[in-house]
């Protein structure tokens, strides 16, 4: 099957959607525009060095998250499910930067993004949080 990614819900600022025509291209960096401020948008698939979806559907879903580098958001194939993690669930350190963990009784990487967003050179793009509108 595929893998299955996760993040920590404190790290999960709010779950939306976008249309797919609704984003725009800044410099390089994928955007969305949210009233007066700018969203950095950045794909899981290659932050995880995985292949792209090949059939993207015209609503792509967005994990919103706020953390040292701004607020981004990741878009990610389909949001599965919002679980709660019990203090005691036994993790195993794959990489600095994704632990293996069975939620709802399936094998999950757990991924710290800030390590991902930070590896991929990308901090500098990510502060951009407002623009005032003219």
């Amino acid at each position: 099957g595929r893998r299955r990614i996760g993040l920590p819900l404190a790290e999960v600022t709010r779950l939306t959607s976008v249309a797919r025509d609704g984003i725009e291209i800044a410099g390089q960096r994928e955007m969305l525009q949210e009233d007066d401020s700018l969203l950095p948008l950045f794909r899981a698939h290659q932050l995880l060095g995985e292949p792209a979806n090949l059939s993207e559907p015209d609503r792509l879903p967005v994990v919103v998250h706020r953390g040292r580098h701004g607020t981004i958001g990741l878009i990610v194939d389909r949001i599965l499910d919002i679980v709660e993690q019990p203090g005691d669930t036994s993790m195993h350190a794959l990489q600095d930067d994704v632990r293996a963990v069975v939620l709802n009784g399936k094998v999950t990487d757990l991924i710290d993004l800030q390590t991902l967003i930070g590896r991929a050179g990308m901090e500098s793009d990510a502060v951009i949080e407002s623009v005032p509108s003219r």
